[in-house]
């Protein structure tokens, strides 16, 4: 095992353990608003572990499920903010 694996598996690791910090962070945000961008972070950690995961196991179809992932992401934030905005100008 070389130091390059070993360092993707140390990240892999550290995001795994983000995801966990921030899942415990969208249980108990105290406002929506909060949950919000928990749940954005949530969705960059996973993009982040599927892209490490699929560097390790030199599988490409899981970029693919990441790219799509991140598209469903920044999507969903958009609409969010889009709908936040209509709520506070009426």
């Amino acid at each position: 095992m070389s130091y390059f694996e070993i360092s993707l598996w140390g990240a892999l690791l550290a995001l795994v353990v983000a995801l966990f910090i921030t899942l415990i962070r969208f249980m108990y945000g105290p406002t929506f608003m909060d949950r919000v961008v928990t749940f954005d972070l949530m969705t960059a950690n996973l993009i982040g572990i599927i892209t490490l995961y699929a560097i390790v196991s030199d599988d490409e179809l899981l970029l693919d499920i990441a790219l799509v992932l991140a598209m469903i992401g920044f999507f969903s934030i958009t609409a969010f903010a889009y709908y936040i905005k209509k709520r506070i100008n009426k």
